[in-house]
């Protein structure tokens, strides 16, 4: 189930996501469109989300008229591990164009490693932890954290000795979506 972590409606959004997940044409659409930004209302009938009960007791009660998700951190928004933005606007304000939608694709670059580099450093104490039993036994003196070896280009973290090296698994994860209205 998603989770809002961010945002100034953050508060609505778990009774929203329990109450209309299932029927809002726009949660439908930020199913199906595999995009990593979407401008929702571009792939549904207007008509169609203001007769929904999500748009009449929802989306209009919060003045959430034209959207736009911007899913930075994972592949699919079901993916568990997911995490994406929601930006709205209300109806006197123009909705999302392709101004906006490519503004945030130039910015998606950046919020995608910042995503990366927060998940990596999550789960570094528990990769350290987990490999402190390697380090000890095959007398690794190179720190075992991604991204600061200094014996190999690629980063990963290994051994002086070229045929020692240590990975971390990937430790299962939430699935979260920040949703931020403005």
């Amino acid at each position: 189930m998603s989770e809002a972590i961010a945002g100034e409606h953050r508060a609505v959004m778990g009774g929203y996501l329990r109450e209309f997940l299932l029927e809002d044409p726009l949660i439908h659409v930020a199913l199906m469109v595999q995009r990593p930004v979407l401008v929702v209302e571009h792939h549904v009938d207007r008509r169609t989300v203001r007769r929904s009960r999500a748009y009449h007791d929802f989306h209009r009660v919060y003045g959430f008229e034209h959207h736009m998700l911007v899913r930075f951190y994972g592949e699919h928004i079901r993916e568990p591990g997911a995490l994406s933005m929601g930006f709205t606007r209300n109806r006197r304000l123009p909705e999302f164009g392709a101004r906006e939608r490519r503004i945030a694709e130039l910015v998606l670059p950046a919020l995608q490693g910042a995503a990366r580099r927060i998940a990596t450093n999550q789960f570094l104490p528990a990769f350290e932890r987990d490999a402190a039993p390697l380090v000890a036994e095959r007398g690794l003196t190179t720190p075992l954290r991604p991204g600061s070896c200094t014996c190999c280009s690629s980063g990963s973290p290994t051994a002086k000795s070229p045929n020692v090296s240590a990975s971390a698994s990937t430790p299962s994860r939430r699935t979260f979506a920040a949703f931020s209205a403005s």
